[in-house]
C-alpha cells in the first residue's frame, strides 16, 4: 500500500472503472502507514477518476485522540506489539482528519465518531446476512 504508482496498477489490473462513481473503504489501514504515505494513497484515490461528474468517495475508519488516556493506553499497547500508529500524532483528531482529506483534494468532508455512531444510528435489520442502519438526528 505504501507504494501508491503501484495501488494505482494494481487497481487497473483488477478492473478498476475510472468513469463511475466510486467509493473507496480504509479500515485501520492508513493510521499504520507514515503520513506521507496515507496522503499519496487518499490522494491518488481522489485523482484515480476520470469522470468529472462522476462521485469519489473515501470512507475510513481510524484510532484518533492519542492524548486521552484511553488513547494513550492504545498507542502503548500496539507500540509494544510491535505495531506503532505511525500517523497518529499527525492526524490525532477527527477535525485534523477532516482537513487532511480537504487538503488532499476532497472538496466535503464529513466524520463522526465511533460514539456518535451508537448514539445516532439505529438497526432496522439485522440478521446473519444482512444489516442496515439509518442515521437519524
Amino acid at each position: 500500500m505504501r507504494q501508491s504508482d503501484e495501488f494505482k496498477t494494481v487497481l487497473n489490473e483488477q478492473g478498476f472503472n475510472a468513469m463511475a462513481n466510486t467509493l473507496f473503504l480504509s479500515e485501520c489501514v492508513l493510521i499504520y502507514m507514515q503520513p506521507q504515505y496515507g496522503d499519496a494513497i487518499i490522494q491518488q484515490c481522489r485523482e484515480l477518476s476520470l469522470n468529472p461528474t462522476a462521485l469519489t468517495m473515501f470512507a475510513t475508519y481510524e484510532q484518533c485522540n492519542p492524548d486521552t488516556s484511553f488513547g494513550r493506553m492504545m498507542v502503548k499497547n500496539l507500540q509494544e506489539r510491535g505495531c506503532p500508529l505511525m500517523s497518529i500524532h499527525e492526524y490525532k483528531t477527527i477535525e485534523d482528519q477532516i482537513n487532511r482529506y480537504k487538503k488532499l483534494g476532497f472538496s466535503e468532508c464529513k466524520a463522526i465518531s465511533i460514539n456518535d455512531i451508537k448514539c445516532k444510528c439505529v438497526w432496522v435489520c439485522k440478521d446473519a446476512k444482512f444489516a442496515m442502519l439509518v442515521w437519524h438526528e
